[in-house]
């Protein structure tokens, strides 16, 4: 019942239901991860950590827990955390969606802005993350009005494939560089 109330954002009882489950389940790391998340939705990154270390104590290898810890890390302001959290996920699984988001949002939370550019780049020729790495490329640096990365957007945007939630982050990267000319 907990996936559901999730997909439901009713994040409350989704943190009812996952906390019943863990209580049966105390060493299992999905239950955990999924507690993890709950809270994150509730922005409560400093309460999500401890069970993302427990996650990964019972499963060493879970590559989301570990990225998810990056993204927890970043969110508290912790850049060097979450770099290192981050860059491991990566040596994990180099395609982790939220690995790669993470590791991006730590070089710009740690002001190394030329290495987030290059490593965002890349990430959005991989085809990976596509709205989330140019929202994140955005922030690298004041853009000019004949950006290249504007038409590269507005390109993304005429793909029917998105949600409405990774249009928003198209459209917010477009209005920063917009802002920016």
């Amino acid at each position: 019942l907990g996936p559901i109330a999730m997909e439901a954002k009713d994040y409350a009882a989704a943190l009812e239901y996952f906390e019943k489950a863990v209580k049966g389940l105390p060493k299992d790391p999905f239950v955990r991860h999924n507690i993890a998340s709950t809270l994150i939705a509730l922005d409560d990154y400093h309460a999500a950590v401890p069970h993302l270390r427990r996650a990964l104590q019972a499963r060493p290898g879970f590559v989301e827990a570990v990225a998810v810890l990056a993204t927890c890390y970043n969110r508290m302001g912790r850049g060097t955390d979450a770099l290192i959290f981050a860059k491991k996920s990566l040596e994990m699984d180099e395609r982790n969606l939220n690995g790669r988001i993470a590791y991006a949002e730590a070089l710009i939370n740690l002001g190394r802005m030329e290495e987030a550019e290059i490593f965002i780049k890349a990430t959005i020729t991989k085809g990976i993350a596509i709205p989330y790495s140019y929202q994140n490329l955005s922030s690298t640096r004041k853009f000019k009005a004949d950006a290249p990365e504007l038409q590269a957007i507005k390109q993304e945007l005429g793909a029917s494939h998105y949600t409405m939630e990774q249009r928003s982050h198209l459209y917010f990267a477009a209005a920063k560089i917009c802002n920016d000319a």
